[in-house]
C-alpha cells in the first residue's frame, strides 16, 4: 500500500503538469504570413553589414534576379554566373563613388564619373555591388570559365540547339584581314548654321567625282546649295547655280529624272510638299 508522502508527492506532480498544459499558448490556424526571400546569411565580416537588394523580394523574384545560382551575399569576382543566356561576374564598388540616378530602376554608374551604367546585385551602407557581362566569348575564354561553373543547360536541351542550329545563319561576320581608316574630308563646307534635314551626293557637273548637294539651311537664304568635290577631298561652293524659285529647309534626292543624261533634284520641303527641278550640268536647274 502506497505513504500518504507518496500519495502527496504523485497528486502535486499532477497539479503541476495540469498547471503547464493550460499556460501553453494554443497552437494557430491562421495562414502564414507571406515572406520575402534574400541572400545566404551574410558573414559577420562583410564590412557595411548585411547587404540587400533595393526592395524586398520574394523567393521566386530573386531567382528570377539572379539566375539558376544564387551567388550569395559575399560573391566571388572571378567566378562566373548564367543569367539570361549570358555570362556575368560580380564587382564590389565603394558608394562613396557610386551613383545610382540618371538610369533605369535598378541600374547605377560604379564609377560616378563614368558615365557607364551596370546592372545592380545588392547593396549595403559601404558597398554596392554589380553585374558585369563577360565580353570574351573566345572558346579558350568559355572553356576556362565554364570549367567548375553549374551548367545553364541539360544535355536534352543542347542536343535540340544543335539539331535547330542549321535552321539559322550566323550574324558576326568573318574578318576580312583588313581595316579602313578615315581622314577629315570637309574643306569647303559650311562649318556653322542649321543645315537640315537631309543632304545626298551625286555628281551634278559630270566631272566624274561626286558633289554634296545640301537643302536650304534654315534661317538661311531659302535657296540650295551644291558642293563641288575634286575627289581629294575638297569641296568649292558652286556659286553659278540658278534656281527656279526658293524652298524652304527639308530633304534632297538625286537622279536623272527626264532621262538626259544630267542629275536632277527632288526636294521634300518642310509644310510645302515636293518640288522636282530638271538640271542641265551646268548648274541650271528649271
Amino acid at each position: 500500500m502506497f505513504s500518504r508522502k507518496t500519495i502527496f508527492v504523485l497528486t502535486l506532480a499532477l497539479l503541476v503538469a495540469q498547471l503547464g498544459v493550460a499556460q501553453t499558448p494554443a497552437t494557430s490556424s491562421a495562414a502564414p504570413a507571406q515572406t520575402t526571400a534574400s541572400a545566404p546569411a551574410a558573414p559577420a565580416t562583410i564590412d557595411g553589414g548585411a547587404p540587400t537588394y533595393l526592395r524586398p523580394e520574394t523567393a521566386e523574384q530573386r531567382a528570377a534576379r539572379v539566375g539558376p545560382v544564387d551567388p550569395g551575399s559575399d560573391p566571388d569576382p572571378k567566378q562566373i554566373y548564367y543569367r539570361y543566356g549570358k555570362r556575368y561576374h560580380i564587382e564590389k564598388h565603394d558608394n562613396r563613388w557610386v551613383v545610382m540616378t540618371g538610369g533605369e530602376p535598378g541600374w547605377g554608374r560604379p564609377y560616378g564619373f563614368a558615365n557607364v551604367y551596370k546592372e545592380l546585385y545588392q547593396k549595403n551602407d559601404k558597398w554596392s555591388w554589380f553585374w558585369f557581362e563577360e565580353k570574351d566569348e573566345s572558346p579558350e575564354a568559355v572553356a576556362a570559365a565554364t570549367a567548375e561553373a553549374p551548367k545553364p543547360w541539360s544535355d536534352v536541351q543542347l542536343k535540340y540547339f544543335k539539331w535547330a542550329r542549321t535552321e539559322f545563319s550566323p550574324l558576326t561576320p568573318p574578318d576580312s584581314g583588313k581595316s579602313i581608316n578615315f581622314t577629315e574630308s570637309s574643306t569647303g563646307l559650311p562649318t556653322q548654321g542649321s543645315w537640315r534635314n537631309t543632304l545626298t551626293v551625286a555628281d551634278m557637273n559630270g566631272d566624274g567625282f561626286v558633289d554634296v548637294i545640301a537643302p536650304p539651311e534654315r534661317g538661311g537664304t531659302n535657296v540650295p546649295s551644291i558642293f563641288l568635290g575634286d575627289g581629294k577631298g575638297n569641296w568649292k561652293f558652286w556659286k553659278e547655280n540658278k534656281w527656279p524659285h526658293g524652298l524652304n529647309y527639308g530633304s534632297v534626292k538625286a537622279a536623272d529624272f527626264n532621262k538626259d543624261g544630267k542629275m536632277d533634284l527632288a526636294f521634300g520641303v518642310h509644310l510645302d510638299g515636293v518640288h522636282v527641278f530638271l538640271g542641265d550640268g551646268k548648274g541650271n536647274f528649271t
